[in-house]
């Protein structure tokens, strides 16, 4: 009977105290998380992931979502530049290196070209854990895409331009025929 207390109180010590990573072991932030682009551009968020935790942290797999129809994302920065894991809070390598956190390019937006201006709504998510196969939800973080008026002009206002130009061209010739 003694043992199954022990083995109960130990059970729940355990669990009380979280062994393990957690969601609250990652702190991430995009540095910086809003960009502003126009139709045409392509955006690169880069981010900083630190592991705060006492055990190495894996991550295993994101999740990129924004709002808006012509914006196109790719997150093989994070895929292909990423550690495939971070080392438990203060560890260092032979060269004093931090090998508990990590900064680098983590996706790009492409805007497409006729993407209507204004304020598009989207977020990264970390997923892994304790182990290579975890697939909690380690932290997440919201960005914003702003689409600037694009600098080319339409197709309709570059015909103006031209035709503007070339009266006011031919005004000119016209002036200096009748003043010779």
């Amino acid at each position: 009977m003694r043992t199954n207390r022990l083995h109960l109180l130990f059970t729940i010590g355990l669990s009380l105290i979280g062994l393990g990573a957690s969601a609250s072991d990652l702190r991430f932030y995009l540095t910086p998380a809003q960009l502003t682009g126009a139709p045409g551009e392509l955006l690169t968020f880069s981010g900083h992931l630190e592991n705060t935790g006492r055990t190495e942290l894996f991550f295993n797999s994101d999740t990129l979502i924004l709002s808006g129809t012509g914006l196109t994302t790719d997150d093989d920065p994070f895929v292909l530049n990423a550690p495939l894991s971070l080392l438990s809070t203060g560890s260092k390598d032979v060269n004093g290196n931090l090998l508990d956190r990590w900064d680098g390019d983590l996706f790009t937006v492409k805007i497409g070209g006729s993407v209507t201006p204004g304020t598009y709504f989207g977020f990264f998510r970390v997923q892994g854990g304790a182990n290579d196969s975890s697939s909690d939800v380690l932290n997440r973080q919201d960005f914003q895409i702003v689409v600037a008026p694009s600098a080319v002009p339409e197709p309709g206002e570059l015909a103006l331009l031209v035709c503007s130009f070339g009266t006011g061209i031919g005004l000119l010739a016209a002036r200096r025929t009748r003043n010779k």
